[in-house]
């Protein structure tokens, strides 16, 4: 059994599965500044009784790239859930579970994730092997005007921020597409199974921390 936490994005979710397949799935948009709306979730899936944190073997949680909030968040909420029957969380790149889930859907040999890094820049990550667990190095940070060219040819792209970065994305087609829960929790069950190493659950921050002196 196996909960799966989602918060890198506007939308928000959770998800509980057993065996790999989702028993059932919740999901809610929340603000790029707000996003304890899954502690509410949570206690509602618990006092329906649809949720027992001490019968739970795993808790999984995307790791980002996006949200600094959402992905803290989740990080407690998923540490909390974890305590009280002592299990591990585990962490998977919400970009790379969105491109799993778009891979086995549509069938594409790549898939291309893009994002707002803030600053001027897009994140991007090419994901055409599932084979070991990427990590915050897999992904490009680049100027928002540097696109042409990043794309491999063939690549089916993917962006939350579609809309956000309209005029950045230009050059290429783009899926407006968000990473759920139920991918999360999918992914994570499926390494587990299969012994792949995870990610430690630390959120993936592609920028360097920036540091102004009091002075």
């Amino acid at each position: 059994m196996l909960l799966a936490l989602e918060q890198s994005t506007e939308a928000c979710g959770l998800a509980v599965l057993e065996g790999g397949a989702v028993r059932l799935e919740r999901s809610w948009s929340e603000s790029r500044y707000r996003h304890d709306g899954v502690f509410a979730a949570l206690e509602s899936l618990r006092r329906e009784g649809a949720l027992d944190p001490a019968g739970l073997d795993a808790v999984a949680v995307g790791l980002g790239p996006g949200s600094y909030s959402g992905l803290r968040v989740a990080l407690a909420a998923a540490h909390g859930t974890a305590l009280p029957g002592g299990v591990p969380v585990v962490g998977v790149s919400s970009a790379e579970a969105l491109a799993w889930g778009l891979r086995r859907e549509e069938g594409a040999a790549a898939v291309t994730v893009i994002g707002d890094a803030r600053r001027g820049r897009l994140w991007l990550a090419t994901f055409d092997t599932f084979a070991r667990a990427c990590t915050a190095e897999d992904f490009k940070l680049i100027p928002a005007a540097a696109l042409a060219g990043q794309v491999p040819r063939g690549s089916l792209v993917a962006s939350a921020d579609a809309e956000r970065l309209r005029e950045s994305l230009a050059a290429v087609a783009v899926r407006p597409a968000a990473p759920t829960a139920a991918a999360v929790g999918r992914l994570a069950a499926e390494r587990l199974a299969g012994g792949i190493p995870l990610p430690p659950p630390a959120p993936f921050y592609l920028h360097p921390p920036v540091f102004v002196s009091p002075g």
